[in-house]
């Protein structure tokens, strides 16, 4: 068999067991005998438990990174089109393969030091990109001009819960273009009803003007 081949078996191995056991209750001797090879031909292309994980998590992205797709920000009809398009673009990756998405949210985000970053550099590349999109559209006068960052991050975590919650806890029955379509629309519209919209901002600046003056 050809390295590169016996590598990916050994990774693939590794990746049902972190998913099954979890990282630290996983051990080589686990992976070793998921994969039907000798420990030693673990070493050859390992360092270690820790090495394996890390090669996995690289590939995990690399993987992600290269589904996004760019989003034509001179287009304007075009960018929520694409915004959607990648989100799903996502979703799909982890639901073809929901241990990618166990080891990424319930090993690698509170692991150690090294996965945290790991897992930081992909969740600020998606921050990055849902940022020149906000600013794009709030260039344009469509949206308010609220923390484009701010605004990413919540978007994010909104969208992250809702996939933990139905891929991987099945806690949620909706289809993903479903979930999707209302959190747009939640993040676009908001919950109240458009004829309400003059009461709602008179009344947050009344919260305000009066958070002001007990300050």
């Amino acid at each position: 068999m050809e390295p590169t081949e016996r590598r990916r078996e050994l990774l693939l191995a590794a990746k049902k067991i972190f998913a099954d056991k979890g990282y630290h209750a996983a051990g080589v001797a686990d992976i070793v005998a998921a994969a039907e090879v000798a420990r030693g031909t673990f070493y050859l292309y390992f360092k270690s438990k820790r090495d394996v994980f890390a090669a996995l998590l690289d590939y995990i992205f690399e993987s992600l990174m290269k589904r996004l797709q760019a989003i034509p920000l001179d287009q304007p009809e075009q960018i929520l089109k694409g915004l959607m398009d990648n989100v799903a673009l996502v979703e799909a990756f982890f639901e073809e393969d929901t241990e990618h998405a166990q080891i990424i949210i319930r090993e690698a985000m509170f692991l150690d030091e090294d996965s945290s970053r790991r897992v930081d550099e992909m969740r600020h590349a998606l921050v990055e990109y849902l940022v020149a999109v906000v600013r794009h559209w709030q260039e344009a006068g469509i949206l308010r001009p609220l923390d484009p960052e701010l605004v990413a991050h919540a978007f994010l975590g909104a969208w992250r819960e809702f996939f933990e919650q139905r891929v991987i806890l099945g806690n949620i029955t909706a289809s993903s273009e479903k979930i999707l379509e209302n959190l747009i629309q939640l993040f676009l519209f908001g919950l109240i009803d458009p004829e309400h919209f003059t009461l709602a901002a008179d009344h947050l600046r009344e919260i305000g003007e009066e958070e002001e003056a007990n300050a």
